[in-house]
């Protein structure tokens, strides 16, 4: 149950799925519901490993378990997508350091636009305010980009 309630929608859109429920489609995704509603597997199973040492990166009240892609503030879960997971990742590695748009979408390993981004951004802020309100770690630089702050 605990698997579950962590596991997060990838992507859903309208198309003819040929997977029974539980089962893994060629694209490594398994079907979940009466719609295209997918989880990758990867997720899965990275949830049910132990958490290592060397998957931890740890900065004042955050924590990111990479290899679980789980983050925590303050010990409590903030629900990230996978993108906005690898932009937080990008960030918090080197803290202080600015990032441009272009470095977080190489590190979320997506192509969107600039616009795109900063409504990544923009979520990601505001699912950390809902675990905490004085939440204030990510400084925009107007023309550059963003840097956790530290």
């Amino acid at each position: 149950a605990h698997l579950r309630t962590n596991l997060r929608a990838m992507f859903s859109h309208a198309t003819e799925v040929r997977v029974r429920y539980g089962e893994t489609d060629q694209m490594g995704y398994v079907y979940y519901g009466d719609y295209a509603e997918y989880f990758e597997v990867g997720r899965v199973e990275a949830l049910r490993k132990p958490v290592g040492k060397e998957d931890v990166l740890e900065h004042g009240k955050l924590r990111l378990e990479s290899e679980r892609m789980r983050v925590l503030w303050d010990d409590k879960e903030v629900e990230l997508t996978v993108t906005e997971f690898w932009i937080v990742h990008a960030l918090a590695r080197f803290p202080g350091h600015v990032k441009s748009r272009d470095q977080l979408m190489s590190a979320a390993q997506v192509v969107v636009d600039e616009a795109t981004i900063t409504s990544h951004i923009k979520r990601i802020r505001k699912k950390f305010l809902h675990v905490d309100e004085a939440f204030d770690c990510i400084d925009t630089q107007h023309g550059v980009g963003y840097r956790w702050c530290v």
